[in-house]
């Protein structure tokens, strides 16, 4: 199977120039989580919503006067609409990165990403546990702080989500998606754009049930027998390596 076959075909850009308020507010509609940053016809950079959170983590408010060339991941990865899907999977786990350029010579014709490898396995059978894949190191972050603290802690910890917990209790979940929605909006605390109650899994249950629920709640993330664990798109991608053809 061809990438071309399985890639996003609407690629949202903007130029190296535009501010990163320009770029907050497209990114809170993109379906992707990701913007290409064009030079010209050429892209030279991608910004996903890590790379916001990222910014503002360090520049907090000024964050909104920069440019796009600023804040993006440069050294944009390419790959032709003919490769194979599997050699893109194995090519976004080796960089340890969640999307994929993809051109027909030098004309962007879309981008692949961790959503659609996500897309593709709910389609396909394979053996394993979640406990097999899951990540049990989770950091948690209290309801009552604002989302600059959030960012912050994102950064520091090297995390796109962090539950969201009330004492020892589960209340939600804030995703770096989450803060560039609500950058967009103006809103500034976690208790304000936290997802509630959280769609959960058990470590005991198969990973193909949790890439259907991935898939059919368009979510990144399921937390596992309550905050024991957390299953990631970038989890599933690494665990379908030898899986995708």
């Amino acid at each position: 199977m061809k990438v071309g076959e399985v890639m996003s075909k609407i690629v949202v850009t903007v130029r190296s120039e535009d501010s990163v308020k320009e770029v907050i507010n497209a990114l809170s509609s993109t379906p992707s989580g990701r913007l290409v940053v064009m030079s010209g016809d050429e892209p030279v950079g991608i910004i996903s919503s890590r790379d916001v959170v990222k910014a503002y983590s360090k520049m907090e408010d000024n964050v909104f006067e920069a440019r796009a060339d600023e804040i993006a991941t440069k050294g944009v990865i390419t790959v032709d609409e003919n490769e194979e899907v599997g050699n893109a999977v194995r090519i976004m786990a080796s960089k340890k990165i969640g999307s994929l350029v993809i051109t027909s010579g030098k004309v962007l014709r879309g981008i692949f990403t961790e959503r659609d490898v996500i897309r593709l396995l709910s389609k396909m059978t394979f053996s394993g546990l979640v406990e097999s894949i899951m990540s049990t190191d989770v950091i948690t972050i209290p309801s009552d702080v604002d989302l600059l603290f959030a960012s912050k802690l994102m950064e520091y910890e090297g995390v796109r989500r962090l539950p969201v917990v009330r004492g020892k209790e589960v209340e939600g979940i804030i995703t770096a998606a989450d803060i560039v929605k609500a950058l967009a909006k103006g809103l500034h605390m976690v208790n304000e754009i936290e997802t509630r109650n959280p769609i959960g899994v058990r470590s005991d249950d198969p990973i193909m049930k949790a890439v259907r629920i991935m898939n059919e709640k368009r979510i990144g993330s399921l937390l596992v027998d309550g905050i024991k664990g957390i299953v990631t798109e970038r989890d599933v991608l690494y665990a379908s390596l030898n899986e995708i053809r």
